[in-house]
């Protein structure tokens, strides 16, 4: 009976030290997760810092980190549209629940802008933001 109850303490205390998976779909947001999630996660990005994450190429090795993960986070305000939906279809992952979508606390740029308080683009261009 104790080394039946050891070894169910041994595989649980395992479960319980797992990393938690999960995939940003820009670099940006896999900074903030990072500085977050430090050493508990095990993170990963879908679209590089040198490529525009309004037009990604929606690709298998993608739909593959999404398979395996245990939490999405993105953007959202349409930035991700064109490419995000496909690769959560093609990934077949029922368990990646919940989705975590960044904007959707957050006013838009577009609503900042109309109020005057700042202008988009100087949030996203560190030139201007200067």
């Amino acid at each position: 009976m104790k080394q039946l109850l050891f070894i169910a303490l041994l595989f649980f205390s395992g479960v319980t030290q797992a990393k938690l998976r999960v995939v940003a779909t820009t670099a940006d947001i896999q900074a903030i997760t990072r500085a977050v999630g430090g050493d508990l996660i095990e993170l990963t990005s879908i679209a590089k810092g040198s490529s525009d994450p309004h037009f990604l190429e929606a690709k298998p090795s993608f739909m593959i980190k999404l398979r395996d993960a245990d939490l999405l986070i993105s953007n959202g305000l349409s930035l991700e549209i064109g490419w995000l939906p496909s690769l959560i279809r093609g990934s077949h992952n029922s368990k990646m629940n919940p989705r975590v979508q960044l904007s959707n606390r957050a006013r838009s740029f577009n609503h900042v802008a109309r109020a005057k308080l700042c202008q988009p683009n100087r949030i996203v261009n560190p030139p201007i933001a200067r």
